[in-house]
């Protein structure tokens, strides 16, 4: 059994061992595991002036653990080994974790490059119009059109559809040319702009024609986008009824027919003003594909002066005819302006014989 100065050697040790400033060498934690080990009796409570009462022979032992004094957190041997078992677990999952985020992190930005490459090639790539699906009969309007070779090679196709007509867009020129065509097989009504312009304003185009009820206007609108791709927009509608074939008497009938004869469509011919009763016409070329104003048109050869490259109709220009009266010592200059807003002929009269 511990005497007293085991009990007194342990508390020592103890106290060094578990207090604030506490420390042992090996042989003294050694000598502390050793004492706290053998067996402890019961200790009474006593007061300052009383001895401790030792308890009889007969009486157990109990044994007790070491007593933790309630000073503070205790220190362990520095020699001791001290395996703190939550400290690694949780090591072990921050390491895990760690691991996991270098994957993780990278994984989403390859994930959101995707995305957004796929997003950009959605509303950015370049989509070329859809082609014009053509009946044999239509393509072979188109082919008429390929054979005039006034176009660029490759340049014609068909990019819209309007009550049974077609409308083709086509270059002149090297590209230097932009052209709107628009045909039903009986007339083709082609309008040209310089490129820049066209990419700009567009293009305009009509083609009048006999329908049931009276004659009938097909409009379409050309515009570009930034790649200079075509869009059209097109319309028709009813502008007059039945007039014995459109005309305002049968004067101006006979003269029609006799400008068809000569290589008008019959369609595009239109009474646009008078000199007297002498009737201004406009008028397609069919060979050349060129607007053309006339005057009179009731003989041949046929007086007219028509659009040089083709591009005076869509382009807001006009087209002029200069007519001298040599007796009279005379001139009369006309001028059929086509935009912008309504066209309208504008005559002027020199009476010193000169064009103005």
């Amino acid at each position: 059994m511990p005497d007293a100065e085991t009990l007194a050697e342990l508390r020592s040790l103890q106290e060094r061992a578990y207090g604030r400033a506490g420390g042992l060498s090996e042989a003294e934690v050694a000598r502390l595991a050793e004492l706290e080990h053998s067996p402890v009796p019961e200790r009474a409570a006593t007061r300052p002036d009383v001895e401790p009462s030792t308890p009889p022979a007969s009486s157990p032992v109990v044994e007790r653990g070491p007593t933790h004094r309630d000073d503070g957190p205790s220190t362990p041997p520095a020699s001791s080994p001290v395996v703190e078992r939550g400290s690694e677990a949780t090591g072990r999952r921050a390491e895990r974790g760690s691991k996991l985020r270098r994957w993780v992190i990278p994984a989403a930005i390859v994930i959101a490059i995707l995305l957004g490459v796929l997003l950009g090639w959605v509303l950015f790539s370049p989509r070329a119009p859809q082609p014009v699906p053509l009946s044999a009969e239509q393509q072979s309007w188109q082919d008429d059109i390929l054979a005039s070779a006034v176009y660029d090679p490759g340049s014609v196709r068909a990019i819209g559809e309007e009550d049974g007509t077609i409308i083709w867009f086509a270059t002149r020129d090297d590209g230097g040319i932009v052209c709107a065509i628009i045909s039903d097989g009986v007339t083709t009504a082609p309008a040209c702009r310089e490129h820049d312009a066209a990419m700009m304003l567009g293009i305009q185009t009509s083609l009048r024609r006999e329908v049931e009820g009276g004659e009938g206007l097909v409009e379409a609108q050309v515009q570009f986008d930034a790649e200079g791709d075509p869009a059209v927009l097109s319309s028709n509608s009813l502008i007059g009824g039945d007039r014995g074939g459109g005309y305002a008497n049968e004067t101006e009938q006979r003269t029609a027919e006799l400008l068809m004869a000569s290589g008008y469509t019959p369609t595009s011919l239109t009474v646009v003003g008078h000199d007297g009763d002498v009737p201004l016409w406009t008028g397609l070329d069919i060979e050349t594909g060129r607007w053309c104003l006339i005057y009179d048109g009731s003989s041949t050869p046929v007086e007219a002066a028509c659009d040089d490259d083709g591009t005076q109709v869509s382009s807001g220009g006009s087209l002029g005819l200069t007519r001298v009266d040599v007796d009279a010592g005379t001139s009369t200059t006309f001028e059929y302006r086509f935009g912008p807003g309504a066209p309208y002929l504008e005559i002027t009269r020199n009476s010193d014989g000169s064009a103005p």
